[in-house]
């Protein structure tokens, strides 16, 4: 963390880069925007949150001598991604050398969350639009373990993408 030379404290502005795990949340501003939805269940519940917040001119503060190392879900190490990475040093690399391996149940909620999102707020983050999730299940597709079967992947991931309208 202190590589990244970062101010001390500093405002959010993409609501996709602050997660509510140990987070200090004022309750009572939570509450004044209804609380958190829980039809989202597992993913884009800081993102729905984090877009009501500072769609009513509220700010998120980070502070940046704090950090939470957090998984997301096993990891398989990528070995290309890796040997990339160690000859190019860029930060590409690191961040894609290790995939996520998830459920088909968690795409099923990253893809309905994600959509979601993208229709009920104006322009939220990058990290939700229709080509960057996309480009995601695509990485998943081509990195997930071998035993894994793409056919319900996919599924799930679709089944996701038609179910965001049962989210109210």
């Amino acid at each position: 963390m202190k590589k990244l030379n970062l101010p001390k404290c500093q405002i959010i502005v993409d609501p996709m880069k602050c997660i509510t795990s140990a987070s200090l949340t004022n309750i009572n501003i939570i509450r004044s925007l209804g609380g958190f939805n829980e039809k989202l269940f597992i993913d884009c519940v800081d993102t729905d949150i984090n877009c009501r917040i500072m769609g009513h001119d509220y700010k998120i503060l980070q502070d940046n001598e704090a950090y939470l190392l957090q998984t997301m879900g096993k990891a398989k190490k990528i070995g290309i991604l890796n040997a990339l990475y160690s000859l190019t040093n860029l930060d590409f690399f690191r961040k894609v050398m290790n995939v996520p391996v998830y459920g088909d149940l968690r795409l099923y909620y990253m893809s309905r969350n994600s959509r979601y999102i993208r229709k009920t707020y104006h322009n939220p983050s990058k990290k939700v639009s229709f080509t960057y999730m996309l480009t995601q299940f695509l990485y998943f597709t081509v990195f997930f373990p071998i035993n894994r079967s793409r056919v319900k992947m996919w599924r799930a991931v679709i089944k996701g993408f038609n179910d965001y309208k049962n989210i109210k």
